[in-house]
């Protein structure tokens, strides 16, 4: 079965309505489990920018708070801001789409911190979410 084909029936979902156009060019993808989200992040990019190394992070929802407690209020001002939102239509959002919000605002590194294990390939993100 294709990367992609193996990406769309198996446990991922993201931001646009094709999974491939949320890895590949958003660079996020996450898979729902009751009490937390396991996020699938680009951390490289090939000349055409389209990302092709990933790494996994998993956020519980109970943790989200003092996860992000090292953002200012000047910043979440900025977030809210950005997204066109406030704080209380923030915090109602799904944590996978606050998340997906802290990524485009603060960046890969700032929201997941640094990556330090070997990063997966698009096959092997396709293998890890099929089962």
């Amino acid at each position: 079965m294709k990367t992609i084909e193996k990406l769309e029936n198996g446990k991922l979902e993201g931001g646009d309505a094709s999974l491939e156009t949320s890895l590949i060019e958003y660079g996020l993808a996450w898979q729902k489990e009751s009490e937390s989200v396991n996020f699938v992040y680009g951390i490289r990019v090939n000349e055409s920018f389209e990302f092709i190394e990933f790494e996994t992070c998993r956020i519980m929802e109970e943790d989200f708070k003092s996860d992000f407690d090292w953002i200012s209020e000047e910043d979440w001002d900025g977030l809210f801001s950005f997204i066109g939102s406030d704080k209380a239509a923030f915090n109602e959002m799904p944590l996978e789409h606050r998340i997906s919000s802290l990524l485009s605002y603060f960046g890969t590194e700032n929201t997941f911190g640094g990556y330090y294990g070997e990063a997966l390939t698009l096959e092997e993100v396709a293998e890890k979410f099929n089962a």
